[in-house]
């Protein structure tokens, strides 16, 4: 079979392809950190609410003679929501790698370490690379991204779990308090 029979590959030069699985990885590591940064904006907001929520029902609470163990667990559910906001936050903000070649890596914080001249020289080196340097060099982005991801996507699901407990406390709280004005 030679190259010209190859299916799913463009030939762009001799010993030179586009290859569609590089493309699909790249653009789904970058898709996964926005669907992780819209989960830590949300529960961002979330956990502000409730925490803005927390405080109306302990502010309204002090009227009460014995409210020491609902106040406890108000704040037990403050603390548990701060602590989700600063996880959420955490993941959003910018993240580093480790820089595993001295090649250019068209991240954030490896272009700003170059002038706009040594930046635009470095980029014009890709076009001339061999075929399989430039796959070496793609796969390192490629795995400096998704340990970019894995970052995001650990203080999402710390957040989250944060949150769970905190808004459990929040709850346990408000039924003892129900079951203290009605009940007793």
């Amino acid at each position: 079979m030679s190259e010209e029979d190859i299916p799913d590959l463009k030939i762009l030069d001799k010993g030179f392809a586009e290859h569609k699985i590089t493309d699909l990885y790249f653009s789904l590591n970058f898709d996964l950190i926005k669907v992780s940064d819209s989960k830590a904006s949300t529960l961002t907001v979330i956990c502000g609410q409730s925490v803005l929520i927390t405080a109306f029902f302990l502010a309204n609470i002090i009227k009460l003679e014995d409210i020491a163990p609902i106040a406890i667990g108000f704040s037990i559910s403050v603390i548990f929501n701060v602590a989700a906001i600063y996880f959420a936050l955490s993941a959003l903000r910018p993240r580093t790698f480790q820089e595993s070649s001295t090649a250019l890596q068209p991240l954030y914080t490896h272009i700003t370490r170059h002038t706009r001249d040594e930046f635009i020289e470095e980029f014009i080196k890709f076009h001339h690379l061999p075929k399989k340097e430039n796959d070496i060099r793609y796969a390192e982005l490629i795995y400096n991204i998704s340990l970019i991801l894995q970052k995001k996507m650990h203080c999402v699901k710390m957040g989250t779990r944060l949150f769970f407990v905190g808004i459990g406390a929040l709850i346990v709280s408000i039924f003892i308090l129900v079951f203290q004005v009605f009940i007793i």
